[in-house]
């Protein structure tokens, strides 16, 4: 088995469920679904700061 992360950009939480429900789980292969989600950003960042 796999595990793969994705990173989902949608317009609203029944875009959200559309693609959840009519989209992902529809694929073969896929047995289950854990979702999390941003609620705000506390810092971003673009930079890498290194030594």
């Amino acid at each position: 088995t796999a595990d793969y992360l994705l990173k989902v950009l949608v317009k609203d939480m029944r875009h959200y469920e559309h693609f959840l429900l009519d989209k992902l789980t529809g694929l073969d292969g896929v047995r289950g679904v854990h979702s999390s989600f941003v609620l705000r950003k506390v810092i971003e960042r673009t930079e890498l700061f290194v030594g």
